[in-house]
């Protein structure tokens, strides 16, 4: 069995560490141990890299100005189209989807996935899950090999973990990493260094099951989640659990074919003993809207279940399918009123495809390495300092100095 013994050979391996502190042990020792590991880790390697990904997805990503003169006078009132492409990773879950995370595919004009033995196959967004911000995929041909799943309960802190993916853009890139801790939530947080590229990245065990899917960096500070630092400068990090993965995809999957349940309203929790979700915003043209719900309202139950929490209200709408009718006892004013809503459907593309939201650094929390595209549409060299790409991160830093300009004005 593939590494077998590999928890003795990495006691061993730390015992040999020491030993070679004193040179005339050094001599003595026989190299045959570390060897053997090491022809482990890569065998381990080569067993899960058939079921991991890299993705490439485009972008239109048009600049706008800011009426401010720019910092190296390029005309930044100028709007010109550029193509931008997300370099992420992904996990092949079946035959016809990978997972991958939101942040590389969402709102793209078209995703490619490269398998391990580089041939290609177009892809398809079906799915995305907005609190998790994992995303699937589905292709039209195969080439790989749909992984291996763990379990959750068996991660443990302690454990060792292997993270698998693509290096700025150079699959396949591992890398070790030991599980800190088990959250209080389930999310695990594992210390291992994550290069760019490595978004929507698998996790495996030391038999070769997948665990989890890379989530965040975390660093310890009043935000928490740094969302614009890359994991170069912190060595820890956050990971979906498996089974909670597995869960959430097979939801968009089978959403995919009957279509995601939309009501077209935003909510935020109501104060108080008796709790609710408060409406603050409901979409023209929306089944909200034409079941008369109001900005205002407060919605204290659903279909007789008293909703204390906005949290349980997106909860059970993600559990419905268009087409269902839903009871919702609303407090408006003074009274409470009954309204029925029936569910409607909401493409995975329908979130906005601002090209303001698109990932522009060189990489995101997650991992995503993002690079232009010139006219002929082939990638740029990773070391060159294309003009348009610097025009635009001008244009948003410029964007970001005129924001705190006003903070401090009116501070």
């Amino acid at each position: 069995m593939l590494l077998r013994n590999f928890f003795t050979k990495l006691v061993i391996f730390l015992l040999l560490a020491i030993l070679f502190s004193s040179p005339h042990v050094a001599k003595a020792q026989n190299p045959t141990i570390l060897t053997e590991l090491e022809r482990n880790i890569i065998q381990l390697l080569q067993k899960v890299q058939p079921s991991v990904v890299t993705i490439k997805a485009k972008f239109d990503y048009t600049m706008v100005g800011t009426g401010e003169k720019s910092l190296l006078d390029f005309k930044s009132e100028e709007k010109q189209p550029i193509e931008m492409t997300n370099v992420g990773s992904g996990i092949i879950y079946d035959s016809s989807f990978i997972i991958t995370k939101t942040s590389v595919v969402q709102g793209s004009k078209s995703i490619e996935v490269i398998f391990s033995d580089s041939t290609k196959a177009k892809g398809e967004l079906i799915g995305s899950d907005s609190d998790w911000g994992l995303a699937v995929v589905k292709i039209n041909k195969n080439n790989g090999r749909p992984t291996q799943l763990g379990r959750s309960e068996d991660v443990r802190a302690g454990c060792w973990v292997m993270l698998v993916g693509n290096s700025l853009g150079v699959s396949p890139a591992m890398s070790w990493g030991t599980v800190n801790c088990i959250r209080n939530d389930g999310i695990v947080q594992i210390s291992a260094n994550v290069p760019a590229g490595n978004a929507g990245g698998p996790i495996f065990d030391t038999r070769g099951n997948l665990v989890a899917v890379l989530a965040a960096l975390y660093d310890p500070t009043p935000n928490e989640i740094q969302f614009g630092a890359t994991f170069g400068t912190n060595e820890t990090i956050l990971a979906y659990p498996v089974n909670e993965v597995v869960s959430r995809v097979e939801r968009m999957i089978r959403q995919s074919s009957k279509g995601c349940a939309w009501i077209g309203i935003s909510v935020n929790d109501w104060p108080g003993i008796t709790g609710g979700a408060h409406i603050n915003h409901i979409e023209p043209g929306s089944p909200a809207e034409r079941a008369k719900l109001r900005v205002g309202d407060i919605v204290t139950g659903l279909n007789g279940n008293p909703l204390r929490t906005t949290a349980q209200f997106a909860q059970y709408i993600e559990n419905k399918n268009p087409g269902d009718v839903l009871q919702l006892k609303v407090l408006r004013g003074n009274g409470n009123k009954i309204f029925k809503l029936t569910v409607g459907k909401l493409h995975p593309k329908h979130e906005t495809n601002d090209p303001q939201n698109l990932p522009l650094a060189i990489s995101d929390p997650t991992g995503t390495y993002t690079v232009d595209v010139n006219p002929e549409g082939s990638t740029s060299e990773l070391n060159k300092a294309d003009k348009e790409w610097i025009k635009m991160r001008i244009n948003n830093l410029e964007k970001e100095i005129h924001q705190l300009k006003n903070m401090v004005k009116n501070y």
